[in-house]
Order: structure tokens, then sequence, then C-alpha cells
């Protein structure tokens, strides 16, 4: 009786733990962050009824959301939990500077709205300098007049400039760039060209302290905002003047993990803000809308996009060159590279930062060039190309051009507004490993117009964080390299940190196991010839000895995919293709001496020769014999061949030398491990994808994941070419290509090991190749281009790797089949 009674409790404890499970399974918890200055709560206050609002909203589409409040003291707490997240969906209310600075630190995420200002009326706001009448005096209230008013101040005082938060747009991002704009610096005297100000941090204040600050004579000048600048419309002891450029309003933003329809929910719930009039009613904050909807904040956070990622200063490149043609060669590349690289002039310039030589070493059109880096423990850092050119005029140029950037190392500056690590952003076309030693080296300007400053010692920083959008040095080196001070994060300083990132020389998998096999194989063949003398011909290996690895059948693979595309190249192939950018490619491949000049283009007469001797091999002996023939290339200007004859060539030599990673749009591990096991059993392979592994196995699990790892290293550095159906629609005002390709298992990815079931590939879709697009925004095509980032996002339901790609040409659908 009692076994009766558990076994029927135990049924309603299942039962009554199924609606338990379920409503588990439906939860979706979501962060709502946001940042509540000490001594304004209308922030938090306004936080929490946009939050509930948007709980209310999304009760009856999406039951499941819950949002928790998350409060930051600064914004740079905020920046952090953003940047560095690899879990869990949020929404975010942040500043436009806070947003551009996660933004470009590699923060996943996008904006949904921003609010219209109860101060402006608008989604957009002004920055004000704020002066103290009594010393401004009644003249013109301008920023050529407040420029001579600090500079007047300065030759009695340090004026002293005062900011209450580092990623306050208006208070001191826009004055920070106006005053370094002026030559304005936060240092202890003026010097050179340079004007001295005293900066001053006050965290525990505000925009109105600041004001009020300036008002007692307690500081000299200080930037607000609208709703600040209206407080004080009255006051008898300030001016305010305007800065030009609008500034949008915050931002609330979302991560790429959120899933899409709890996206959807939340954009509608904002749209219906406006159209139903519902007003958040608290501080500045009167009403949220769509950034679709806002164009002028969509314009001024492109804007300040565009500021924050200006270089603070060019590399100044000195040449030289034994005739003047050679010189005009490096002058316009120089020229052609601005703004990175600016010609030196001695009679501007103080120094310069590095030299370009051309030295002739053949009278045929054939010389080396020879950078050198200016500074101390620099000289191993000097690279030496030897360049083939048809012409000096142009054809010389463009392959110094491809040179810089494809083989020449960089000079990068240390981003001042990034407090938490020494941060270079990652604005290069290679990477520089975690743990690489970069020599670093730490100026104080004069004056950084005319590249004039003093050296204050070089050290070699530790790289102890890479990744597409920035590279992160050890702090502990920059502290010890300043004296104990932490100095490289203040843009108002004219301290500076430059890095020359050394761009390490890449091979590719497949041209590893090509000069592996090639070793092998002569190898092979003088043992077999010692062999083939001493004994009579042996019985052919066992079959499974000439089972190839599962590198070969990757390769062997995507040859067959790639396969279609070796014949010529028609008009009605190409929907788009980036020139520049596929004459950058050829001539990154000359470079490398992956393929001969003469394929792409140069003429000549010679004679060729062909001699053999009779040498002992396995089967014999090998007949002496001699040829001569004349040959001659053919002449090729590139500037006169089209489009489609040009990507063509191109084609054709990456897959024939196979230079293609061996990505084809999905992983092909799985069908090359069937093929293999097919092998093994006396199959032909042809069935690989009828085979008996089961995908989901342990053990292929890890086989099949450590090879698509090194596939996806492949990809970062050679192109891909694979077809695909690509859903078409527009994001922050780009027009953006999707792709969901499911996987048969699990893979593992990453550092984290992080178990992925599907792959979202992405790319930028220039307006040209959506000519052949379905009116259901669909476009079917093949891409060939490379990988530009990759990371782990939550969609579909659980974690899927996205994959973003450079395009380098959309090929048509049905030119080469399509099997996706």
């Amino acid at each position: 009786m009692s076994l009766r009674l558990i076994s029927v409790a135990s049924v309603v404890v299942l039962l009554s733990s199924i609606p338990l499970a379920l409503e588990a399974q439906t939860r979706e918890p979501i962060d709502f962050l946001g940042v509540v200055p000490p001594k304004d709560d209308d922030y938090r206050k306004a936080d929490s009824a946009l939050k509930d609002y948007l709980v209310k909203a999304l009760r009856t589409t999406r039951p499941g959301v819950t949002m928790d409040y998350k409060k930051f003291d600064s914004y740079g707490e905020e920046i952090r939990n953003v940047t560095d997240r690899r879990e869990g969906a949020y929404l975010a209310r942040m500043t436009p500077y806070a947003y551009v600075t996660a933004w470009m630190l590699g923060a996943d995420f996008d904006v949904l709205a921003t609010y219209e200002s109860k101060a402006t009326g608008n989604t957009t706001y002004h920055s004000y300098f704020v002066v103290n009448r009594r010393s401004f005096g009644e003249g013109e209230r301008n920023l050529d007049t407040l420029r001579d008013y600090v500079k007047r101040l300065s030759n009695t005082k340090r004026p002293v400039f005062i900011y209450h938060d580092q990623f306050s747009t208006s208070s001191y991002f826009l004055p920070a760039l106006w005053l370094r704009r002026q030559l304005i610096f936060d240092m202890p005297a003026s010097i050179g060209g340079l004007t001295a100000i005293e900066a001053r941090y006050n965290t525990e204040g505000s925009s109105t302290d600041s004001v009020q600050a300036v008002a007692r004579g307690e500081a000299d000048l200080a930037a607000v905002w609208d709703g600040t600048k209206q407080k004080f419309a009255a006051s008898p002891d300030v001016w305010f003047i305007p800065l030009p450029d609008p500034l949008p309003n915050d931002l609330l933003v979302c991560t790429n993990r959120l899933n899409p329809d709890t996206k959807k929910a939340v954009t509608d719930a904002i749209a219906a803000m406006k159209k139903n009039a519902i007003n958040i009613g608290i501080g500045d904050f009167t009403s949220w809308t769509q950034i679709q909807d806002a164009l002028d904040a969509r314009q001024a956070l492109a804007n300040l996009r565009q500021l924050a990622t200006a270089p603070p200063a060019p590399v100044v490149v000195d040449i030289d060159a034994p005739s003047e043609e050679l010189k005009d060669a490096l002058r316009k590349a120089v020229r052609l590279s601005y703004p990175e690289f600016v010609l030196f002039d001695s009679d501007f310039h103080e120094t310069w930062d590095m030299k370009w030589t051309l030295q002739v070493i053949h009278k045929d059109e054939a010389v080396e060039l020879i950078t050198e880096m200016n500074g101390t423990g620099v000289k191993d850092l000097t690279q030496r190309f030897p360049v083939s050119y048809l012409n000096v005029q142009g054809d010389l140029t463009t392959r110094i051009m491809a040179l810089i950037h494809t083989r020449m190392h960089r000079v990068r500056y240390v981003w001042p507004y990034q407090e938490l690590a020494p941060t270079i952003l990652g604005d290069v076309d290679f990477t520089v490993a975690k743990g690489t030693q970069v020599r670093v080296e730490r100026i104080m300007w004069t004056d950084p117009q005319r590249n004039d400053f003093t050296r204050g010692g070089s050290f070699l920083g530790t790289i102890v964080d890479a990744d597409f959008y920035k590279f992160q040095l050890k702090r502990d080196e920059f502290q010890a390299a300043a004296q104990g001070k932490l100095d490289f994060h203040s843009p108002l300083s004219n301290v500076a940190y430059r890095a020359i990132l050394e761009r390490p020389t890449y091979e590719t998998t497949t041209s590893k196991v090509g000069t592996a096999a090639l070793l092998v194989l002569l190898i092979a063949a003088a043992a077999g010839a010692a062999f083939d003398l001493r004994r009579k011909r042996s019985s052919p290996p066992d079959q499974t000895e000439r089972i190839p690895s599962l590198d070969q059948e990757c390769l062997a693979l995507a040859r067959g995919t790639h396969a279609p595309w070796l014949r010529p190249l028609n008009d009605a192939d190409m929907l788009w293709c980036d020139r520049p950018k596929i004459e950058e490619k050829i001539e990154e491949l000359k470079t490398r001496h992956l393929v001969s000049i003469a394929a792409f283009g140069t003429q000549g007469y010679g004679t060729k020769w062909a001699i053999a001797a009779k040498l002992p091999f396995v089967n014999g002996f090998i007949t002496p014999s001699a040829e001569m023939s004349s040959y001659r290339n053919l002449v090729i200007d590139p500037a006169k061949v089209g489009d489609t004859v040009r990507l063509g060539a191109l084609l054709r030599l990456l897959i024939d030398q196979s230079l293609l990673s061996t990505f084809v749009g999905r992983p092909i591990e799985w069908d090359a491990l069937n093929g293999l096991v097919s092998r093994a059993i006396g199959g032909n392979g042809g069935a690989a994808r009828d085979a008996a592994l089961k995908p989901g196995d342990e053990v292929i699990v890890a086989r099949a994941s450590e090879h698509f790892g090194q596939v996806i290293e492949d990809g970062l550095q050679n192109p891909s070419l694979f077809p695909a159906t690509w859903s078409v629609s527009v994001r922050d005002e780009h027009i953006v290509a999707s792709a969901v390709v499911t996987l048969p298992a699990e893979l593992e990815v990453g550092r984290e090991k992080e178990r992925i079931r599907t792959l979202s590939l992405e790319f930028g879709v220039p307006p040209e190749a959506l000519s052949r697009a379905s009116n259901s925004g669909q476009l079917r095509c093949w891409l060939l281009g490379t990988i530009l980032k990759v990371s782990v996002v939550e969609a579909n339901g659980g974690p899927s790797l996205r994959m973003r790609f450079g395009p380098l040409a959309v090929l048509t659908e049905d030119a080469a089949g399509f099997d996706v």
C-alpha cells in the first residue's frame, strides 16, 4: 500500500513540475543598464520608468521577458560591462560618447532609440564653453575670441579647465578635441607653440558645479550642455560660447545576442510611445523615438564617430632615391596614403618618423625599397623589399602601395580615451598575437602639427589582449616608463605613446602542407632510387597507406566546390567587384612570391633551356635530353583591362594554386571524415555524406572542431569563395546580407570552447550587387571575401558563430551551379 502511495505521489510531483519547466524555458531575463551621476537621481528614475514601460508593453507578445535594473556609478564601468560581456541579454542607456567608445572597443550591439529632450525639444543638443564674465570681458563671444582669451590668461598663470565626467560628450570629449586643435594642452608650462592649461577632474561634481566654479572664479573654463545652460540663462556671472557640432541625445542600445523577436517587440514599443503620446516626464527625458526616425541624431552620431576615430598625428615620411623620377614614385605613394602618412618637409617638420629609400638593384626595372624607423632600439625593424615594375610612372607607385598594405610595419598611437588599459585601436589589416612585445615610445609634444616633440624613452610593451577591434598592452609597463605615473589616458595632455606594430608573416595551411609534401616526395624519390639499385620492385603498398589526411580531404572537397570557376569569367557572371581590392590582392600575391609578375602583365624575350640526365629511379632510368625554345610574354596594362577579365584571372589563380581558404559556406569536416572512413573500409569516398559516422560523437566533435578552428584562422588571411541564400536588410543605414547555416552536430569554438549549432554569416552588400535580389529580400549569389570578425552570439535560441566577411566580389547564383 505504501509503495502505491509513493508511486501516486511521484506522478503528482512529476506533473506539477511540468508547468515550472515550461516557465523556465520561456523566461527571458534582460539586464537594463544605466549610469546615475552622484548628484542627479533623475537618471535612475527615468531609466526605471522606461524599463517598466517596456516590460508592460512586452507582456502580451513576450510574456517571459523580465528586466533587472543595474545601475553604474560611471560610464567607464558601463563601457567595460558591455565590451567584456560574453553572455546574457541587455539593454543599455548610454551617452553618445560612451557608446562610441564601447563601439570602437568591439562591443557587439545595435542602437535602437534616442530620446526627445525637454531642454532642446529635439533628439540632439549642443555643447557650450563657460567663461567668467568679468574675466572674459564684453567682447565678441565666439571661439576665436575664446582661444585668444585662454592664451592671454596663460601669460600669467595656467588657466583651469574643470570637468566632471571623462565620458561626458558635451563637458569633456568635444571641448577636449577643440582645445587640442588650438594647441592647448594640460601640461606644466607653455612650450613652443603649445599653451598650457590645468585640466581639473571634479569626480564628485556635476555640470552645474562646474558652472558655479567658473562663476566664483575657481576655474576659468568649463563646458556644459543645453540643459545646464538653461539653468544659468539669467546669470550675471558667466557667458556661454557654443561649439558648432550637434550631438545626439542619450541612446538606447541592445546586445546583438537579444532574441530577434524580443528586439522587434522593443522597437515596436518604442514606436508606440510617440504614436500614443506616452511621456517619461522625468528630468530632461520626455519620450523615446526609434533611431531610424531620428535623422538629426543619426547624422550627429555619425559625425561623432568620425571625430573619435581621427588619428592624433600622421606618420611623417622622409624619402630618398637616386633619381627624381624614382623620388616622384615615392612621393605619390606617400600622398595616396594620406592621412596615415604625410611627406616630410624640412622647412616645416622638425623630424621624420619613417624613411623610405629606393635603391636600384638591376638596370631593368628592379629596385629595393628600404623602410627605417626613427627612434631608439628600432634598427631591427628595418625592412627591405625587392620591387620589379613595368614603368616608374604609375606602376612603381602601385607596387609600393601594395607593399604598404600587405607587408609594411605600422606606427599607431595609444588611444587616450581608454583609462583601464593602454589600448591601440585595431585599424590595421593584420593581427598581433597575444604575448607579442612591441616597441613603444613615450613622447612629449612641442608642436604636433610640425612633428616637433621631445623623446621620453622607449620600452617593450606586451600585448595582453588582442581582437579585431583593439590591442591592449600591459598597464604596469607604462607606469614604469612614466616613473610611477599613469599618463597614457589623458587626451588633453601633450604626452603621447606610440607603438610600432610589426606585421607578422603569414603562411597558409595549404602552403605549409604543400611545402612539407614536396620535401617528403623529394626524400622519397631519392630513397626510392637507392632502393631500386639494390632489390627488385616490391609489391604495391597496402591501400590504406594512401589514405589522405583530413587537411588534404577538406582541400579536395573545397577544390571541387570552387572548380566551376576555373573557366573564363563572363560579364553576366559578376554582380559586383571591388576593383582596388582585387588589384591589392594581386599585388600581395606577387610580393609573397605566390605568383610571378609575368602572370599578370610583363613582356620579354628569352631562351628557355630544359636539361635532363640519365639517373637511376624506381622504374628504371631517366633519359637525358636538352631543349631550347624562345618565349614571349603577353603585355597587359591592368588599367586597360576590365573588371571581369581581372577578377577571372585572379579567381583561376586562387583556385589553381589552392590559395583560397577551405571554408565553403559551411563546415565540411564531417563530409571529409566520412570520406576518409569510406576509403579506409574499401570505398571510393564518393558517398561521403551518406557514410555512417555519427556527427555528434564526442571524438568526431573534437576533431572537427579542431580542424574548423584552423579553417577560420586561414579564412582571416585568405579569401573564401562559396554560395549562399542571403536575407537582405538595412542595419544602421547599411545594407547587410545574412545567412544562417544549421550544423548537423555541435562544434566547439574559441578559447572558451563554446558549443554552437549554427553559423550566422553576413557581409555588407554594395548596392550594385542587388540587381538580382528577389522581391522577398533574398539574394542568391556566390561571395568572394575574407573573414573580418568571428564572434559567438545568441541567435535562434542558442549560441551561434557569427562570421562577418569583407567582400571582394559578388557572383551570380547560376554561373557555376548552386548547391546550398
